[in-house]
């Protein structure tokens, strides 16, 4: 059961992009909800559907810390799967203790006001 179990995270890290349903987990893993649900709550203390969020979740403050100039927070979260914007920023405070926008701008070098660069 456990390879099974890590397949399946491996599964999830690759396609988090995409919809990922209770449904879909199950018939990956090959076993009923009631089954996988118990399967992760004593492996992550989490459901399945938790466990996918917190990933993304993950995922994307990878991203946002490895930001190249002009990325936007948007884009970020909509290419882990997370689509509900509002949600995702709720989250991501609630988890990471600062917005995105706070992550992702404390990430960029500071420009240097032109009194610096004449110094």
């Amino acid at each position: 059961r456990g390879a099974r179990v890590r397949d399946l995270e491996r599964w999830i890290d690759a396609n988090l992009t995409g919809q990922i349903t209770l449904a879909r987990l199950c018939e990956l893993a090959g076993v009923g909800a009631r089954c996988l649900q118990k399967t992760f709550e004593v492996r992550h203390g989490t459901s399945p559907l938790e466990f996918v969020m917190q990933r993304r979740l993950a995922v994307a403050r990878e991203r946002l810390l490895e930001a190249p100039p002009g990325s936007q927070v948007i884009d970020i979260a909509l290419d882990v799967g997370l689509t509900h914007l509002g949600r995702f920023s709720q989250r991501y405070r609630a988890t990471f203790g600062e917005a995105p926008s706070v992550t992702l701008r404390r990430t960029r070098p500071q420009e240097l006001g032109p009194r610096a660069r004449l110094r």
